[in-house]
């Protein structure tokens, strides 16, 4: 299995996998999930064999990267696919100039995979698409 981890164009590619995730699988409406962030965002795409299977994105506001849209395929959860994926994206954070840290929104189940790679939650429970969200940060 060769895996490719890097910044892509194909934002077509990245919102067919949010698609598949966010909105065939969590019941997110495609007006909530498809924003006019993607052509101001860096996106990430992991590739399995050369297909791709995993996205994120980075927006970029002063001193802080928020990661977002963080999705692996069913079939690859549990795997690794998603920490690797995580591990890249955190790394495209500490190469953009002036970013001192990353934020995120992560659903509440998630808050543990987050966490291993050293983000902290705080703040309240709050709702994203209706699913239960934390924030959480780590210092780059």
């Amino acid at each position: 299995m060769s895996i490719e981890i890097d910044q892509t164009a194909d934002i077509e590619a990245c919102r067919d996998l949010r698609r598949t995730v966010f909105i065939g699988e969590q019941g997110v409406s495609e007006e909530e999930e498809l924003d006019d962030l993607d052509s101001v965002a860096i996106h990430i795409l992991a590739k399995v064999d050369g297909i791709p299977k995993a996205t994120a994105r980075i927006l970029i506001k002063g001193d802080t990267a928020k990661i977002a849209r963080v999705c692996v395929l069913a079939n690859l959860r549990g795997t690794g696919l998603g920490a690797a994926l995580m591990r890249k994206t955190i790394k495209v954070c500490k190469a953009q100039e002036g970013v001192k840290r990353s934020v995120l929104g992560a659903q509440m189940y998630a808050i543990p995979f987050y966490e291993k790679l050293g983000y902290r939650a705080y703040g309240p429970i709050f709702l994203d698409a209706e699913i239960e969200h934390r924030d959480m940060t780590l210092d780059l």
